[in-house]
């Protein structure tokens, strides 16, 4: 009787020893969600790291356009203030005095008379008529 019993439990010994051995193995469709989902991963991490990149040279590129706008506003400056220079140089007395006499062969006066100018009485200026003389 022990020789039933024993060999039953050899049996599921064996048995137990397969079943540790055996392996599921994922169906067809399972591996191809899997594999799509790891698909999808790995393209949205190199959708993202496209787009950090091109954001990057967008960025670049923009600076270079303003470093060279700011190069052409200094120059401007530079431009602006040297003109300044120059309308303050013409505009001096003695040089609309050289350009008077040099282009034109205007001569300064011989002698400077000042006008002055007779007080206007109050009463004749709002009559439309003209002033007369003292």
């Amino acid at each position: 009787m022990s020789t039933p019993v024993r060999q039953r439990a050899i049996k599921s010994q064996k048995l137990k020893k397969e079943l540790n051995q055996l392996k599921v193995i994922q169906g067809k469709k399972e591996r191809n969600l899997t594999v799509l989902i790891y698909g999808l991963v790995v393209f949205i991490i190199f959708a993202t790291l496209f787009v950090t990149v091109l954001g990057h040279a967008l960025v670049a590129e923009q600076q270079i356009k303003i470093d060279n706008l700011n190069a052409q506003v200094s120059k401007l400056e530079q431009t602006h203030q040297s003109l300044t220079v120059k309308l303050a140089q013409a505009k001096a007395p003695s040089k609309i005095e050289q350009k008077a006499t040099q282009l034109y062969n205007m001569a300064p006066p011989s002698t400077i008379i000042f006008l002055q100018a007779s007080p206007v009485k109050k009463g004749s200026s709002g009559s439309g008529q003209g002033a007369s003389n003292p």
